[in-house]
């Protein structure tokens, strides 16, 4: 049971953290191409199903209807994220503790790029029933393997072995 618990609170930390640089790398990715938020908002309007307008051309947001449609789904969009991430960081502390698969970078980077892969476009295909609507793909990709890091450095620095006494 103390084992079950650490890799809980192990794995969701390493998700709350991954979750937050993949938010970060997609803001910057955005403001590099001069549209802050465009990915946010349109992965929010597929999640949400309703289309919003954003990026370099907020304008048609600052009505005060579309504002609330706008932050409800950028709301959503976060905490599915948010929740996706931590649900990949405790099955990642699970199922590294379960196989003894060693906490490095390179399982880490591929737990990242085949798990956090396979959620993200199974969900975007689900959601909106075409992968058009993804973002760049090696984007996606070198952020999963950011997130997967991420996770295991976590796990790393709070090992969710038992302490011998």
């Amino acid at each position: 049971m103390k084992v079950l618990l650490r890799c809980t609170r192990a794995g969701a930390a390493g998700g709350i953290y991954a979750g937050i640089a993949v938010l970060l790398v997609f803001i910057l990715f955005n403001l590099l191409r001069f549209e802050p938020f465009a990915t946010h908002t349109h992965l929010a309007s597929v999640v949400g199903g309703q289309q919003l307008e954003g990026g370099a051309d907020m304008r048609a947001a600052l009505q005060v209807v579309d504002i609330f449609v706008y932050a409800k789904g950028i709301a959503t969009f976060a905490a599915l994220h948010m929740g996706a991430f931590v649900v990949l960081g405790v099955v990642a502390a699970m199922l590294f503790q379960a196989m003894e698969i060693p906490n490095n970078i390179l399982s880490g980077m591929l737990y990242g790029l085949t798990a956090g892969s396979l959620v993200f476009y199974t969900g975007l295909n689900f959601r909106a029933g075409s992968l058009a609507a993804a973002p760049d793909w090696r984007f996606v990709l070198a952020a999963n393997a950011l997130a997967g890091l991420i996770i295991v450095a976590q796990l790393t620095g709070d090992p969710v072995e038992p302490k011998e006494s």
